[in-house]
């Protein structure tokens, strides 16, 4: 608590931070009582006892009050002793630097500073701002999944990011046959003409970091749900998949049965795949070491004892309905109203890793 005199004989009690705590109009008199406690005479007959940490009143008019009327310098070198006018420390001003000084500002004593935003370059061209003095995430995408870079080097306040070489994707070129034995230069198993690596393996990753052409819907491999996904289709929005077990029934039971499959999350959206995506999974290595299931490969697995439906029919709309059959390796159409194979397929939504 400060005591401080004002013009006009008033005298102010003030807190460290100069709040006023109480006023006092007219002083007539101070007794020194202690080194704690003052005495203080204003108005008329008015007396308070001022203590070091608090205020309190008093009813007794001390014997040795000194006096101000007609002894003006008396009362000034009385309010201006240490006692009644302790010295006050000004804090100097505050000089707030960065760690590289590339910022640097003086806050006047009292005063308060809002750190500004930070611009964010990237190749020197101005991108946005981000809050001073927070953590930074850098997310890096390829526009559809996350990217794992080579190498990050911080070199004061350059971030060098070194990402994998892009990968263009693209469905202009027929995907690979799948057949890697060869009889002759020139044959498909000598050129193994197509798209990807090989007819499993992608020419870069899927969504899910990997470049394996056939997941389930989680990007694994274990097929719990016997879901497989075939990202060899996937166009950056949507992707092929399949149920790998198979049913059998007539061609028009075929349709209204895959029409109605549920896989749980996936409840809907399943029918019976048309010749071209059928015929996208038949894997010719197969037929090459001479067997004729050209479907019985992993994660597929189906060994087929009859043809397999497609959804295509006769221009003319009538009973024969288009078909593989297994054991010839040929198309057919054959009597709608026959007990054949078939599976269904969907097409499925990709949003990061997640499949809907």
């Amino acid at each position: 608590m400060n005591i401080i005199k004002q013009t006009g004989g008033n005298v102010i009690l003030v807190d460290a931070a100069g709040n006023i705590l109480k006023s006092f109009v007219n002083v007539n008199a101070l007794d020194i009582v202690s080194n704690n406690e003052i005495i203080i005479k204003y108005g008329f007959n008015q007396w308070h006892s001022l203590f070091a940490s608090k205020i309190d009143n008093t009813q007794v008019e001390p014997a040795a009050a000194i006096p101000f009327s007609g002894d003006a310098y008396a009362l000034a070198a009385l309010l201006s002793s240490d006692f009644f006018y302790p010295s006050i420390t000004v804090c100097a001003d505050a000089q707030v630097d960065n760690s590289d000084a590339s910022y640097s500002v003086l806050v006047a004593s009292g005063g308060s500073l809002i750190l500004p935003d930070s611009d964010v370059e990237v190749n020197s061209n101005l991108e946005g701002q981000v809050v001073s003095v927070e953590t930074i995430d850098i997310q890096l995408t390829d526009g559809v999944s996350s990217v794992t870079p080579n190498s990050v080097n911080i070199v004061g306040n350059t971030v060098n990011i070194e990402v994998p070489a892009a990968v263009s994707r693209s469905t202009a070129q027929l995907m690979k046959t799948g057949q890697t034995t060869s009889f002759r230069t020139g044959d498909d198993g000598d050129l193994e003409a197509g798209r990807n690596v090989s007819f499993t393996v992608l020419a870069e990753n899927n969504v899910f970091g990997n470049t394996n052409r056939f997941t389930d819907e989680l990007g694994t491999q274990t097929y719990t749900k016997n879901i497989v996904i075939d990202w060899s289709t996937y166009d950056g929005n949507t992707v092929l998949g399949w149920r790998r077990t198979t049913s059998q029934a007539t061609w028009n039971n075929a349709i209204d049965g895959a029409l109605v499959v549920s896989i749980a999350p996936f409840t809907s959206g399943w029918r019976l795949p048309n010749f071209i995506e059928v015929s996208s999974i038949i894997n010719f290595q197969i037929a090459a070491i001479g067997l004729v299931n050209l479907f019985n490969y992993s994660p597929f697995n189906i060994v087929l004892s009859f043809p397999l439906w497609c959804s295509n029919n006769t221009t003319s709309g009538g009973a024969l309905g288009f078909n593989f059959t297994p054991g010839n390796l040929k198309i057919e159409l054959l009597a709608k109203g026959n007990n054949y194979n078939w599976i269904p397929c969907r097409t499925f939504t990709v949003t990061g890793t997640t499949l809907s």
